[in-house]
């Protein structure tokens, strides 16, 4: 996961882009392989719930991405009050993300602890 460094070092409309887009990927990569520990008998059933979910962040990843253009291109430092809530954004977004992925974990872990 990102951590509040990498987040709060974040000055340029790049830099917030590439922290949000390490967020995003960190969350698919986890959810891949959380589907690749379940049981084959409930593989069809996580896939369908998880599927339209990474479908999503890709649309909001987007969506973020044109909001932060608007400010300039990718070297330009974001204002402080503009930045300092995509900041309060981000870490929101990454602990609501680590929550997820701590349960989805420990709800496989009686299927995986026999490996």
């Amino acid at each position: 996961m990102i951590t509040d460094e990498e987040i709060d070092n974040a000055k340029t409309v790049g830099d917030v882009k590439k922290v949000f887009g390490k967020l995003v990927d960190n969350y698919k990569k986890h959810a891949v392989e959380i589907g690749e520990k379940i049981p084959e008998s409930g593989k069809e059933a996580y896939n369908a719930q998880v599927e339209p979910a990474l479908k999503s962040m890709e649309t909001v990843r987007e969506s973020f991405n044109e909001s932060l253009s608007s400010i300039g291109s990718d070297d330009t430092v974001v204002p402080e009050q503009t930045r300092t809530l995509f900041v309060q954004q981000l870490k929101t977004g990454r602990d609501t993300m680590k929550k997820a992925l701590e349960a989805a974990y420990k709800a496989i872990a009686p299927y995986t602890s026999g490996q």
